[in-house]
């Protein structure tokens, strides 16, 4: 909802589309208020305005399209999971209990004893937090129906905003295919963004993840190379042009966005939070755990330094494109 044209570029090296909202097809009731299960009203006015997220229970599950996120916190404990329906030898997690820092992916896992790859989650935040300052932007939300799943009732309220999408400088660039070996032994396969603004370089896809958080590395087209400009580092690459675009987007326009929230009527706990508007769907389900739960490393081999620091890397991107 934040990001720029560019952070969503990045993203979706990580992430992949657009999701598609559950539907659901509630009854109409009257705004403000609804019948309780024990015949009592139950009172949503200032509902939205009073939600903030419990640091000692609270998380957020998010998908979209084939990809899935889960945060879960309890004070200073937190996991972090993302499984891909795609490509599962993404699936990767993290974990923070009682002070023991635990990365895995596939079937390799490192422990953190130094605390070199810091969680930034804990008891001074709240994962879902940022959901609920977002929604407040909608301003009055209004009663707008019932639903029921596996015989639990929830309601819905609905709020709306208009907003004005930032005028970006017109700007080409010309997209190309990188295909390299890098001194992890690995062969990638990414793709770098060469800008006439060259403040808007970057790589997405299957490169290091140190690519995406390092902004000396770049790619010499003539050369055919990818190096780093402050260390030196250098690596032979396939350099193939795909095709040369031209950013340019549209002059500033209202764009209205809608929220709903579906809460449990009988714990009024959030169950849900689905934002939409005409650029997609985004749909978040809050969750309460009563423990956090250690990853099962048993069996399993330890990782590399370097595979380690992309583990870390890719859990810390993820969490800030949550």
């Amino acid at each position: 909802m934040k990001r720029s044209f560019f952070a969503i570029v990045i993203a979706l090296s990580v992430v992949l589309s657009s999701c598609a909202a559950v539907s659901t097809d509630p009854q109409e009731t009257q705004s403000g208020s609804v019948s309780g299960t024990d015949g009592g009203a139950v009172d949503y006015d200032g509902f939205v305005e009073s939600l903030k997220g419990d640091p000692e229970r609270c998380g957020y599950r998010y998908v979209k399209n084939g990809a899935e996120y889960t945060i879960l916190q309890r004070g200073n404990d937190v996991r972090v999971e993302f499984k891909s329906t795609i490509d599962p030898d993404m699936d990767m997690s993290a974990y923070r209990i009682d002070g023991k820092t635990v990365y895995v992916k596939g079937t390799t896992y490192f422990e953190d004893k130094d605390n070199q790859y810091t969680i930034p989650t804990d008891k001074n935040t709240a994962a879902p937090d940022w959901i609920y300052d977002e929604i407040r932007n909608y301003g009055e939300f209004e009663y707008y129906g019932e639903s029921t799943e596996d015989g639990v009732v929830f309601d819905i309220l609905k709020g709306t905003k208009t907003e004005e999408n930032a005028a970006v400088p017109d700007f080409d660039y010309d997209e190309y295919e990188l295909f390299f070996t890098y001194k992890d032994g690995q062969n990638y396969h990414g793709k770098y963004f060469d800008c006439s603004d060259k403040t808007k370089n970057l790589f997405s896809g299957d490169v290091p993840s140190e690519f995406l958080t390092d902004n000396a590395w770049t790619v010499d087209i003539e050369g055919k190379r990818v190096y780093n400009t402050a260390t030196g580092e250098s690596y032979s690459s396939a350099v193939d042009l795909i095709d040369t675009f031209r950013y340019d987007p549209s002059t500033p326009k209202e764009i209205t966005k809608e929220a709903e929230i579906v809460i449990n009527r009988d714990t009024r706990q959030v169950y849900k939070v689905i934002i939409s508007s005409d650029e997609g769907v985004d749909e978040y389900f809050m969750l309460y755990p009563d423990v956090i739960e250690a990853i099962n490393t048993d069996g399993l081999e330890e990782m590399t330094a370097e595979e380690a620091e992309y583990a870390a890397t890719m859990i810390l991107l993820m969490i800030k494109s949550l």
